[in-house]
């Protein structure tokens, strides 16, 4: 679920088959005018992961949506480990818009999305392809997902962005003998 800067509410849900659409997400809107939901957008053959929308208050701001593309893991099915691959994809905040997909992300397991001001975004992913414990990691774009910077800080205990500010908050612990540290801190995630 995403509720807009203009206070569009939208839902994501995946449909085995919905009409003559096979295999897809639909995202749903309802406006503050509207007492029913309509059809927005149709992400076909993903998952929606998270849904944001860009803090920006003008008539128009931009969707996007953090999805796994091919079916859901079926957890029946011993052999599918649910290893997708990943796509993050935007479309405007019109009615019926175009969905433009602007990366993807392989081998990593993709968790969470945080959408700031003039073009930062955060996609949060676990990477368990490697020996050993799985990896928490971030990847950063300052330029509306045109290039991306891979973050690695350790074991996130939790966190939270402010997308007025552009501002990462989360706490980290880190082992050190038998004592464990902790920190937080937060980075500024400006364009430019």
């Amino acid at each position: 679920m995403n509720l807009g800067p203009d206070g569009v509410l939208r839902v994501a849900y995946y449909a085995h088959q919905f009409g003559d659409t096979k295999a897809s997400s639909q995202v749903y809107r309802l406006a503050w005018d509207q007492t029913a939901f309509e059809q927005d957008v149709v992400l076909p053959d993903q998952v929606v992961v998270d849904l944001q929308s860009s803090p920006q208050t003008a008539q128009r701001y931009s969707l996007y949506a953090l999805s796994r593309l091919g079916t859901p893991r079926n957890i029946d099915d011993v052999s599918d480990n649910g290893d997708r691959t990943g796509a993050l994809s935007t479309c405007k905040s019109v009615q019926h818009p175009s969905v433009k997909q602007v990366n993807t992300f392989d081998r990593l397991m993709l968790d969470d999305l945080s959408v700031g001001k003039d073009g930062v975004l955060l996609v949060y992913a676990t990477d368990a392809s490697g020996d050993g414990a799985p990896r928490d990691l971030t990847f950063l774009s300052k330029n509306f997902g045109k290039s991306w910077e891979e973050l690695y800080d350790g074991f996130a205990l939790g966190g939270y962005f402010d997308p007025e500010t552009n501002t990462q908050y989360a706490l980290f612990a880190y082992k050190r003998n038998i004592d464990t540290a902790r920190r937080s801190h937060s980075h500024q995630l400006r364009k430019g």
